[in-house]
């Protein structure tokens, strides 16, 4: 079989087992573009979410498994008068730019927190360590 022959079968295979997407340099690479792509889009919501008294962040993570970039956007907005702090944080896929899960709570001096909202990926939850076990496939590898 000629080498132009080999090549031509190579491509073809490829192109059936999904081998003609770009490639990729690296994970590294993969990992750093997942990065820039939460912090554009934490850009576009962040400021939305922020009170005067607020203070955020956002945290990305690229997942080998499912091939997706999500990201966990989270606010803290503390009221002076009554010492209590809001706290919400967000999970999204950065990829579909959908929500896949949702905490919000009311944090009061010396007594447990009143979660007003806790659920991923369709799933409720009643804590903020639910939350975390909940959301830890996503965001914490």
């Amino acid at each position: 079989m000629s080498a132009k022959k080999i090549v031509v079968c190579l491509a073809a295979l490829a192109s059936l087992i999904g081998c003609n997407q770009q490639p990729v340099d690296s994970m590294h690479e993969v990992r750093a573009q997942c990065g820039r792509d939460a912090r554009a889009w934490a850009a576009l919501f962040l400021p939305e979410l922020r009170q005067e008294k607020s203070s955020s962040g956002m945290s990305s993570h690229y997942s080998e498994h499912d091939h997706r970039c999500y990201a966990e956007l989270w606010v803290n907005t503390g009221y002076e008068s009554s010492g209590d702090v809001f706290f919400m944080s967000y999970l999204v896929d950065v990829d579909d730019n959908r929500g896949i899960g949702e905490l919000r709570q009311m944090l009061k001096a010396q007594t447990a927190p009143t979660i007003l909202v806790c659920s991923v990926a369709g799933r409720s939850c009643a804590s903020g360590d639910e939350w975390n076990k909940l959301a830890k496939p996503y965001i914490h590898p």
